[in-house]
């Protein structure tokens, strides 16, 4: 089957992404500012209150993988 991916009952999920989440991956912390079907932009920051990022756009799935890969921690919910 092309594309059919298989989710055991051990593993966990990821939580849904919403505007207005943050992340945090060791050092970094991952804004979530506004999600569409397909597409996620998002802010990556050393501080939280730092003003002028650059907002990145990448696929849902790309953000959610990185999340999951670097251990990433559900901070503020929206």
């Amino acid at each position: 089957r092309f594309g059919a991916t298989r989710v055991s009952a051990n593993s966990p999920q990821i939580t849904p992404l919403v505007k207005g989440q943050v992340w945090k991956t060791g050092e970094t912390y991952v804004l979530i500012t506004d999600t569409g079907k397909l597409l996620v932009h998002y802010k990556l920051t050393k501080k939280l209150l730092q003003r002028g990022l650059r907002k990145h756009l990448a696929s849902i799935q790309t953000v959610q993988a990185f999340l999951k890969s670097n251990g990433a921690e559900l901070m503020v919910k929206a």
